[in-house]
């Protein structure tokens, strides 16, 4: 029996094909609405420098990589919400102010920026829609999410930095004018 090289050439296309995304916006956040999505882009978080110059050239500031939930000790998050395609991500402490989770599905991603006055504990998402679907238009499963955080320090701390240059400025100027 001889099998048609075009046909055997199709069979593996159809077993290796890419994961597909529409827009980040696709995914939507129950307990808090992200206020800005970017995505999907092809890859993995890891934390590398790039990643938080990537999320500085589009929305500013200074981020810091927290942490992602399948590494050892799940990161930030009480554990790793490997799901079907949605779900809950809770932390261990709660986050506030401006912050970055990372969706990863199929070796694609999506960023959502959240915005909070007040802690956040866990935030539920409807689907990975917005990161990686199938050819078919399923949302295929989350692999892992990562946490960026602000890396703007807090007002009290601004505040104790200009504090103390401001008193080191004036040091300097009493010794100047001996």
């Amino acid at each position: 029996m001889k099998i048609c090289p075009l046909f055997s050439l199709l069979a593996l296309a159809a077993t290796t094909s890419p994961a597909w995304s529409e827009t980040c916006s696709d995914t939507n956040f129950s307990s808090l609405a992200a206020v800005a999505c970017n995505g999907s882009h092809a890859g993995e978080l890891s934390g590398l420098p790039t990643e938080s110059t990537a999320l500085a050239a589009q929305w500013g500031g200074a981020w810091a990589f927290a942490g992602r939930s399948d590494a050892s000790g799940n990161g930030p998050f009480t554990g790793n919400p490997q799901v079907a395609f949605s779900g809950a991500l809770v932390w261990d402490t709660p986050t506030s102010g401006d912050f970055v989770i990372g969706l990863v599905a199929a070796g694609q991603y999506s960023w959502y920026r959240f915005q909070s006055a007040s802690p956040v504990t866990a935030l539920t998402f409807d689907s990975t829609e917005g990161v990686a679907t199938s050819p078919q238009g399923n949302p295929l499963s989350l692999s892992y999410a990562a946490l960026y955080v602000s890396a703007v320090p807090e007002v009290g701390s601004a505040a104790l930095l200009l504090a103390g240059l401001a008193a080191t400025a004036a040091g300097l100027k009493r010794r100047q004018q001996r």
